[in-house]
């Protein structure tokens, strides 16, 4: 029987991607939004 892995090894490992793609995701749509606003306002 294979060694079981340590708790909450891969939602830790999840809870991490997880956020760097939140952080990713918020910076990408603060740029969009940044951009809308610099063509209305040209």
């Amino acid at each position: 029987m294979p060694p079981m892995p340590p708790p909450g090894g891969m939602s830790a490992a999840g809870a991490f991607f997880f956020g760097n793609s939140a952080i990713i995701a918020s910076v990408v749509m603060r740029r969009a939004a940044t951009d809308a606003a610099f063509w209305i306002a040209a």
